[in-house]
């Protein structure tokens, strides 16, 4: 029963993907968010916990995000980080929204936006194990905000199980000269998954440093279940 139920979780995928995705059903892009919004202000404050953590993370000249979604809190990115570039990576671009846009129409929206505010930022719709960086650079961020730890999380997005290594996106991750990795994990139970990730990627314990943004001081404005666990990884 499993390996067919991932055989059909495969089979949807390459359907969005390849041909039912493609299709362009509504005209035009979706509204930017500019920033005000309560993702945005969770994502802010976010940022403010890792910068109490690492402080040089403020300095990024380039921040690649992998598994952006639509990336409607590009703007809390920008505000955070003014002085990189930023590249959105998402698998699952060509995933169709009730209002017929798709995710890749809101991330050319997000990047628009940017644009008009002076700043660099583009996207790249794939496996980021097949993304390929130019150049080192010392001032190179890569973030994960939430990704996929175990199978369940895809199996509950319609995701092949594949999705779900995130040890070997840190393998990629530390192959693409970055200087530092942050990632942010839903609760306690995927930080623990994490760690282990980190270890198996050959992250020793003492190069991590971690943070705690509690639930409760953020319910307001960010519809979570669990407290966010942050994680950074200084290459």
């Amino acid at each position: 029963m499993i390996p067919f139920r991932s055989s059909l979780k495969e089979l949807g995928f390459s359907i969005r993907t390849q041909l039912l995705g493609r299709l362009r059903l509504r005209p035009g892009l979706p509204t930017p968010l500019t920033g005000g919004d309560p993702e945005n202000r969770f994502y802010r404050e976010l940022l403010k916990r890792a910068f109490l953590t690492a402080p040089t993370l403020s300095e990024t000249a380039e921040v690649i995000d992998v598994g952006a979604r639509n990336w409607t809190y590009l703007p809390s990115l920008c505000e955070g980080f003014p002085k990189a570039a930023f590249t959105g990576i998402e698998v699952d671009g060509y995933r169709r929204y009730a209002n017929l846009y798709r995710r890749c129409d809101q991330l050319k929206s997000q990047c628009n936006y940017a644009h008009d505010g002076g700043r660099s930022a583009d996207f790249w719709i794939g496996d980021f194990r097949d993304f390929k960086a130019v150049g080192d650079c010392d001032q190179r961020l890569i973030t994960f905000f939430y990704p996929f730890v175990s199978e369940d999380p895809c199996a509950a997005w319609g995701l092949p199980n594949r999705f779900a290594r995130f040890q070997e996106l840190l393998v990629h991750a530390r192959s693409l000269g970055a200087g530092a990795i942050l990632s942010v994990h839903q609760g306690e139970h995927e930080f623990v998954i994490a760690k282990e990730a980190y270890a198996g990627a050959g992250f020793r314990a003492e190069s991590l440093k971690t943070f705690v943004f509690p639930r409760d001081e953020f319910k307001d404005y960010w519809p979570g279940q669990f407290s966010a666990y942050g994680m950074i990884a200084q290459i």
